[in-house]
Formats: structure tokens, C-alpha cells, sequence
């Protein structure tokens, strides 16, 4: 258990404008794993609402449905609903009430594969958007999970594939001899708590100024990885198999990995570390062939390269190189807020026209500036006339 990453998995922005990369921890019965999560989660600032999943009803994540009456506005709805009086609403479960009052909360499922099926389904649109039935969680609020291996589980399931795919996954390690006598013997010293808690907005302010940098490496490296290797964009497990209830590589969790990438570079993650969370997510056999790929690339930071302090250049041989770091290039200027935005889109145009002999690797970051408005800065006009056709035939038309 690295306590590191579990901070870091709270403090990333993740899918939907939400914050947090939901994670589940898996190990034996008996080994804290509901006790030191809940420290950590308060030492990080953080209030903790346990819910333990085989106690729970569908109802609880779904909504309660009240009866209410239709209201009837006007002349068009009274006689569009002229024989309906009520209709159906649903109420949101007194946790989800006290997670929206604290705003900051991390909602710990706590023996989540004691879940049964009906309930999992009911939690696919809670952990993925924070919807509890027509209610919607603050963006604020993260998801934690944990639970037993599932023959150590008392009546326990697999996860259905759907949810574990929502999920990363790591394991929980149990205590050697020697740690947890020191642990006993130091009693009620054993420094379990920080002094003073985080102040998680602070730390959420600080995550967002810092975030557009690495999160365009992190997009340029995993989208440049995958175009060299598309077959690894998704593997999800057969029905059946012992994996599907893991971590496996599709298009929703690639994007998580891309996104532990960039927040290990803002939470001071040793590099086996950035590889441990974004393995959680994607599994460790692509992790790998993304490592070895990222060594070789030895990418320079897209601000650099658009600042001029770096000169690129473009080698025939390595076209996923290229077409990594042009990617983290296009991603770095996309956003509006982005400084020097239009300063440096031309830079990167004029870095995209020097690439003349391989139009496929120019034309996703070329589109990418274009539809991002930045197809009018004077370094563009050139390359634009030569893309054209390819642009128009792939529907993209400048944002005004």
C-alpha cells in the first residue's frame, strides 16, 4: 500500500469535471484496510462516508421513487397530461444528502464485491458521474473502494466487468511481523494521524494552475503509444475470466492512466510509483510495453519545444515519436486559458509544415488547431491550403 498514491488518486482531476480517479484496494481480512484509508483520507482534508455494499439496495444509488404531482402549466400541458395527475421522482438516500452538505467528502465503499449484481448495476452511473438518480453529487466528492478477495469475501461476487473497468486496482499489503510489533509497541504514538489536515481546496487550487503541462504530456505520450500499438487501446477479458473483475486496458481507463501520469508529476511520484497508478488502471503487461516505449521516446516537454528552447526534429524513422510530441504540442495550446496561445500555435504550425512527408502523423494536431479557433494566426494560412481536402473530407471546419 503506497499512501502517496492514494493522495495522489484524490488530488487528480478526473473524468466528467470530476475530481479523483476512483480506486479499489484488495487484500486479506483483518489487515486495516478500512481504518488506515480513513486516516488518510482525513489527513488529506477530507470528510468519510463508509458505505458497505452488501448492506445497501439498489434504492440507495438509484433514488427513492416518490409519488409527486404533475405539475400543469399551461393551456398545452393540461391537455397533454390530462389524465395524468402524478408521476415519479426520485429521491436521493440520506448519504448522498450528507456527501452534497460537506461537498468534500470521499465516499469509502467498503466491501464492495459483497455487492450483489442488482446493486453494482445501480452504482455504474454513481462512480462514473456522480449520479445518484436525477441527483448529481458535487464534483468534489471522490470514490474509494476496498474488499477481500473474493474467496475470502463473505458471500462475495466478482465485479461485474462494467464497474471494475470504472475502478483502478491495486493491492493491499498486509503487514510483516517486524512492522506491525513496532506499530503495536509504539501505541498511541504511532504518528497514524498528521497534526493538522490538508486543506484539500488549497490543494485542489494548486493541482489546477499547475495541471495543463503534464496533463499535455501525459495526452501526447499515451495517444502517441497507442497509435504504434492500437491493439492495446482495448482488451477487455471474456466473459468468465478472472481479469474482467480487474484492471484492463480500454478507452475510458487509457484516459485514467493518462491522467495518473500527469498527477504523479504534481503529487512528487517516484517514477515506479507513476507506474503503479497508472498500472492500476490499465493492468500491468500494457503499463510495461508503455514504459519500455516512453524510455525509448525520451520525449522533450511541449512548452519547451514551443518556447523554442528545444528544436525538434522530426525523424522518418520514428513516427510515433513525432506524433507524440506534436499531440503533447496541440494539447498544451488547445485551452483557452493556455498562456502565449497564439504565439505559440504558431510555432507549432510552423513545426507541422516541416513535416512533409508524413501528412497522417500532421493532420490530428493540425485538427486539433483548428477546432480549438487557432487556424487564423498568419503561420497556419500554408499548411492549411495542403490540408485542406484531407480536413474538409474529415468534416473539420474552423471554430469562429
Amino acid at each position: 500500500m503506497n499512501e502517496k498514491i492514494i493522495k495522489a488518486s484524490l488530488f487528480t482531476p478526473g473524468l466528467y469535471g470530476r475530481w479523483g480517479t476512483p480506486i479499489i484496494y484488495e487484500g486479506k481480512p483483518g489487515t486495516a484496510k478500512t481504518a488506515k484509508i480513513g486516516q488518510i483520507v482525513r489527513d488529506c482534508g477530507f470528510k468519510m462516508q463508509t458505505l458497505v455494499a452488501s448492506l445497501r439496495e439498489p434504492s440507495d444509488f438509484l433514488g427513492l421513487p416518490i409519488p409527486t404531482k404533475v405539475k400543469k402549466n399551461s393551456a398545452e400541458a393540461k391537455v397533454m397530461f390530462k389524465d395524468i395527475d402524478t408521476q415519479i421522482t426520485y429521491s436521493p438516500a440520506e448519504w448522498a444528502i450528507n456527501c452534497a452538505r460537506d461537498e468534500r467528502t470521499v465516499v469509502f465503499f467498503d466491501e464492495i464485491n459483497t455487492a450483489p449484481p442488482a446493486v453494482q448495476a445501480a452504482l455504474l452511473r454513481v462512480i462514473l458521474e456522480g449520479a445518484v438518480g436525477e441527483f448529481t453529487l458535487p464534483n468534489t466528492v471522490r470514490f474509494i473502494a476496498a474488499q477481500n478477495s473474493t474467496e475470502d469475501a463473505a458471500g462475495g461476487w466478482d465485479l461485474a466487468s462494467p464497474l471494475a473497468n470504472r475502478f483502478g486496482h491495486r493491492d493491499w499489503q498486509s503487514p510483516d511481523a517486524e512492522s506491525w510489533a513496532d506499530w503495536l509497541l509504539s501505541g498511541d504514538n504511532a504518528g497514524d494521524a498528521q497534526a493538522e489536515p490538508m486543506d484539500a481546496q488549497a490543494e485542489e487550487q494548486r493541482i489546477e494552475k499547475n495541471w495543463l503541462e503534464p496533463w499535455a504530456k501525459a495526452r501526447g505520450l499515451v495517444a502517441g503509444f497507442i497509435r504504434r500499438r492500437p491493439d492495446l487501446l482495448m482488451q477487455m477479458p471474456e466473459a468468465g475470466n478472472p481479469r474482467a473483475s480487474k484492471a484492463w486496458a480500454s478507452p475510458r481507463t487509457w484516459e485514467l492512466a493518462a491522467r495518473a501520469h500527469a498527477s504523479a508529476a504534481l503529487n512528487d511520484l517516484s517514477l515506479a510509483e507513476q507506474e503503479e497508478f497508472m498500472a492500476s488502471f490499465i493492468g500491468h503487461a500494457p503499463l510495461g510495453e508503455f514504459a519500455t516505449w516512453q524510455a525509448e521516446a525520451d520525449l522533450p516537454d511541449p512548452k519547451d519545444v514551443l518556447d523554442g528552447k528545444v528544436k525538434f526534429k522530426h525523424d522518418p524513422a520514428r513516427l510515433d515519436r513525432t506524433a507524440a510530441v506534436l499531440g503533447a504540442c496541440a494539447a498544451y495550446v488547445a485551452p483557452e486559458k493556455s498562456d502565449k496561445r497564439k504565439e505559440r500555435a504558431g510555432k507549432l504550425w510552423e513545426i507541422l509544415s516541416s513535416v512533409d512527408d508524413a501528412v497522417d502523423i500532421v493532420v490530428p494536431s493540425a485538427r486539433v488547431l483548428v477546432q480549438s479557433g487557432l487556424a487564423t494566426v498568419p503561420e497556419a494560412r500554408k499548411l492549411l491550403v495542403d490540408l485542406q481536402p484531407v480536413l474538409m473530407a474529415a468534416g473539420v471546419k474552423p471554430r469562429r
